[in-house]
């Protein structure tokens, strides 16, 4: 059992990287932030929605987004050049390819997935409603740790698809 959860914290450790200096000792929201960064690396966009820069896109999420700002300014993470915005309604656009609302946003799940329905975006939220609601990806305190879970009905819906590394790691997949 233990070489069991040695082995689940080694592989999460290499699925994160290594943090920047200014990180040494991140908040949860900073973590949240680097998951965020590190989900695109295990997720499959179609290849004809893919655009350069990725585009990051958060809904009332003040520390995830300076954080997001920060490696942005820094050139990005291990090269991959993004950008990072600020929505302020869910409405404010759509070229997004990842959107991330913040636990008090004020929206709720279902409505921002109504806005990016039938695009290839991966939607990660805080609430407790996210997984099925529309999230693909919701994260979790467990034990002060950041963890997430994935439902990997809306990742379909979207067109997106998770790579089995990452399905491993997820607390939960499916509904």
């Amino acid at each position: 059992m233990k070489s069991r959860r040695w082995l689940a914290g080694a592989v999460a450790g290499l699925m994160l990287g290594v943090a920047p200096p200014v990180f040494a000792n991140p908040s949860a929201e900073e973590v949240k932030a680097l998951f965020l960064i590190r989900f695109t690396h295990y997720v499959s966009w179609p290849e004809d929605e893919t655009s350069e820069p990725f585009r990051y896109c958060t809904l009332n999420a003040p520390e995830v987004q300076s954080t997001l700002e920060a490696i942005a300014g820094r050139g990005g993470l291990e090269g991959r050049e993004f950008e990072v915005d600020a929505l302020d309604s869910v409405n404010s656009t759509t070229d997004c390819e990842l959107v991330y609302l913040g636990a008090e946003s004020g929206f709720s799940v279902s409505e921002v997935s109504e806005v990016f329905d039938g695009r290839p975006t991966l939607l990660v939220a805080d609430s407790d409603e996210s997984i099925g609601a529309g999230a693909a990806i919701r994260f979790v305190m467990d034990g002060g740790r950041v963890r997430f879970e994935i439902d990997t009905d809306a990742l379909d819906l979207a067109s997106l698809k998770a790579s089995s590394q990452l399905l491993k790691l997820a607390r939960r997949t499916g509904q």
